[in-house]
């Protein structure tokens, strides 16, 4: 036999000398084992730290938005004007004063008005940069704060809707402390987002068209069978009396412009009434009733209607003698452009009462005089129209039992409630009959409509 063979067979039928390096080659590898699966249980829980502060910093910033929505939302005027127009300076501070509308100087912007269900105070406070706490009584669920919010129109420039207005904010999560003084922290998580904010623009389908709409003061003792408008922000409602089922509220809603005068109505003349009064009745083509009493219906005989089959008349005041009456035929449109007042006496009678497709509104009266003016309606009898005056005052005469006044919808200045022409008696003056349709007009000052985020994006935070 080969003895080196032989010696190698001797030497591995005994163990001695092997059993150590091999005990201690497996220890060595079970401790790199376990090495490597500290490391790597380590890492696992870091990342899962990681994204768990990453989540809590985007559920912050995810709260910043929503509540910054709120705020476009609660207050929509200002969703077509920027947080601060001018350059903030290195503490965050908006210089916006005077007429600059912005977030910051809340107070010049048009349409937004605490009596009317807006909110200026707040706004210009939410328009800081500062961090603001989620919940001031417990800094663990994070801070955010407004990066800033811009607005482009569709026409390119200007405030005017429909455009898109984009806010970013920055929510932030493990900050030290709470507050406008805490500070960021080697754990603080912090996340930014974009979001786009479709802003169109305002319609007048959600607002409940106003039966009466004054600009200044109450309405004294009468009541009102109608809903209220008033821009008169230093009026107590309590002062205004509405039927059951009515309302009465602030509005920054501004009066349309009244309707341009049509010049047909010029040509020919003899729909230019002028004064109707006692000396121009019968000129003017009204019928005796007996006695001295006459009757003007409108449209007269020969009078031409406009292409929408509207008859249009030029007036420039009425004062129709006791017991006489202006008659608008039922069933016909007619509107009257009045240069100047309405004085009590005789009847103005629209009554669409059993008149198929007859509606209230189809008589319109658009005064065009000067503050001051007064349109005294007779206190005898309801007339069915639409009076759009926004210079004058309007009241009903009469007191007692007399009753009467508008049914449809009546806007003005203001409405006397006493002395000549104001009836200090609890009547229902004002009843409303009429649509948004029907009047053709719409106001001034709509705030704009807010639609849902269409677009959302992290952007890197600093």
């Amino acid at each position: 036999m080969n003895k080196k063979l032989a010696i190698a067979l001797i030497n591995r039928s005994d163990n001695k000398g092997f059993a150590l390096p091999i005990a201690m080659g497996i220890g060595l590898i079970i401790v790199l084992l376990g090495a490597v699966m500290m490391v790597r249980s380590q890492g696992d829980r870091v990342t899962a730290s990681t994204q768990k502060a990453t989540t809590q910093g985007l559920s912050a910033t995810e709260t910043g938005v929503t509540r910054y929505q709120a705020l476009v939302n609660n207050n929509r005027a200002i969703a077509t004007y920027p947080d601060c127009a001018g350059t903030r300076d290195a503490s965050g501070t908006c210089p916006d004063s005077g007429t600059t509308n912005s977030w910051s100087n809340a107070t010049s912007i048009s349409g937004l008005s605490s009596c009317s269900g807006g909110n200026p105070t707040n706004v210009s406070n939410n328009a800081t940069t500062q961090w603001q706490d989620i919940d001031s009584s417990d800094s663990n669920r994070g801070q955010y704060r407004l990066i800033s919010y811009t607005y482009l129109s569709d026409a390119g420039s200007g405030t005017s809707a429909p455009g898109m207005g984009t806010l970013i904010v920055e929510g932030r999560v493990n900050q030290t402390s709470s507050g406008t003084s805490a500070t960021k922290d080697v754990g603080t998580s912090t996340t930014r987002l974009q979001v786009k904010i479709p802003v169109q623009s305002g319609d007048i389908n959600n607002i409940p068209i106003p039966g009466l709409w004054l600009t200044e003061g109450d309405t004294g003792n009468n009541t009102i069978d109608a809903d209220v408008l008033l821009n008169d922000c230093t009026v107590n409602l309590s002062n205004i009396t509405v039927t059951s089922g009515r309302t009465k509220n602030y509005t920054t809603l501004g009066f349309p412009s009244l309707p341009t005068k049509p010049t047909f109505i010029t040509s020919p003349n003899n729909q230019v009434l002028g004064t109707i009064n006692s000396s121009s009745m019968t000129s003017l083509g009204a019928t005796d009733i007996g006695g001295s009493h006459k009757r003007l219906t409108l449209p007269r005989s020969g009078d031409t209607a406009n292409s929408s089959g509207i008859y249009e008349y030029s007036v420039t005041s009425i004062d129709i003698p006791n017991n006489s009456e202006l008659l608008i035929t039922p069933g016909q449109k007619v509107k009257l452009y009045l240069d100047n007042g309405i004085t009590s006496g005789g009847n103005i009678i629209h009554n669409c009462d059993g008149v198929s497709g007859c509606k209230p509104t189809d008589f319109q009266i658009y005064g065009y005089g000067a503050s001051g003016t007064q349109i005294c309606m007779n206190g005898n009898n309801y007339v069915e129209a639409f009076i759009f005056a926004p210079n004058y005052t309007v009241g009903v005469a009469g007191s007692g039992g007399s009753v009467g006044g508008v049914k449809g919808s009546l806007w003005a200045k203001d409405w006397s409630n006493g002395g000549s022409c104001g009836s200090n008696t609890s009547n229902t003056v004002v009843k409303q009959l009429a649509t948004w349709s029907e009047i053709g007009l719409t106001p001034n000052n709509l705030p704009p409509k807010i639609a849902n985020i269409n677009d959302w994006q992290r952007q890197e935070a600093p």
